[in-house]
């Protein structure tokens, strides 16, 4: 009877975390080019990386043998708790008068335009 997972199921798990916070850190170096057109892009990151013994201690204590396979919704649990991405769009104050006005001299613009034309 098997007392301990198998080398290959330590690796895995720790290998399929890895793969979720590569593909975080990709989400994160993406961010402008996903979202573009913006004048500044403000960043409040913490490192992404995880101690591989905290985790496989964890899984031990929760599982005592477990299987790569078997643990993969347990994997995004902890990863979901571990790492939130939030994104929030700020349009400052003096960008949104400046908006404000330009809609307005558009629509002058217009009428003037309707006014010449008769």
């Amino acid at each position: 009877m098997t007392t301990r997972p198998e080398d290959t199921d330590l690796l895995g798990v720790d290998q399929d975390y890895a793969a979720l916070e590569n593909e975080l850190a990709q989400t994160v170096t993406n961010i402008e080019s996903t979202y573009p057109g913006y004048d500044e892009y403000r960043y409040s990151l913490d490192e992404i990386d995880h101690n591989p013994y905290e985790l496989t201690s964890y899984l031990l204590a929760k599982y005592h043998v477990y299987f790569q396979e078997q643990v993969q919704d347990e994997l995004r649990e902890i990863f979901k708790a571990q790492y939130e991405l939030t994104l929030t769009e700020e349009i400052d104050g003096l960008k949104q008068d400046y908006e404000k006005l330009w809609g307005q001299v558009s629509k002058v613009l217009i009428e003037l335009s309707a006014l010449v034309e008769k």
